[in-house]
């Protein structure tokens, strides 16, 4: 089995040739695939991220939560820590942050804790024993190793699911993994 550097370099390289009307496609179906098969009114709260250059974009479902009065919140990074904080506008609420990456920029702490929440987990690669294998920093991990009553759902499109990914001890496995083709459930 590869490493997780190997896959790392392996599949940015692939994500780099992605069009951004290929991207826009698989974006817009995973979109829909949360839509129909996540029970929205389920849930208070949503934990999204702001997209890298060519990684899935969940920001028109961010705004249509918003826009049906859900809490929305994107992440923070303060060292080697990572928090949310609310978001109302995704237009205007944000500012590049740590490691290029658009940041909120205000000071409304999430607090998840007696809320029903769930959180859209970016990754490079997720498999089928639903882990995931991000940037190598282990800001996902840390934060979700601490809130374990938040359902995970890894955002990923069908060619970064693969049958089996490195793991290490402080990897956290998700509850769901949502794809342009469907949504899988542990």
């Amino acid at each position: 089995m590869q490493t997780k550097d190997q896959i790392r370099k392996e599949i940015k390289a692939i994500r780099e040739k992605l069009s951004e009307t290929g991207l826009y496609e698989i974006s817009s179906k995973i979109i829909q695939n949360l839509i129909s098969e996540l029970d929205i009114d389920e849930y208070d709260s949503f934990l999204f991220f702001y997209p890298l250059k060519n990684e899935i974009s969940l920001l028109p479902f961010a705004s249509q939560l918003i826009g049906l009065g859900k809490t929305v919140a994107f992440p923070r990074v303060a060292g080697d820590t990572m928090d949310f904080y609310t978001v109302r506008r995704i237009d205007t609420d944000f500012e590049e942050g740590s490691f290029h990456v658009m940041e909120p920029v205000g000071d409304d702490m999430f607090d998840p804790d007696g809320k029903a929440v769930v959180c859209f987990v970016p990754g490079l690669v997720f498999d089928r024993s639903f882990y995931r294998l991000g940037y190598g920093k282990g800001y996902y991990d840390k934060y979700l190793g601490a809130h374990p009553q938040i359902k995970t759902v890894g955002i990923c499109a069908d060619r970064f699911f693969m049958p089996e990914i490195p793991v290490e001890e402080t990897d956290v496995a998700l509850d769901m993994i949502c794809t342009e083709s469907r949504l899988y459930k542990r």
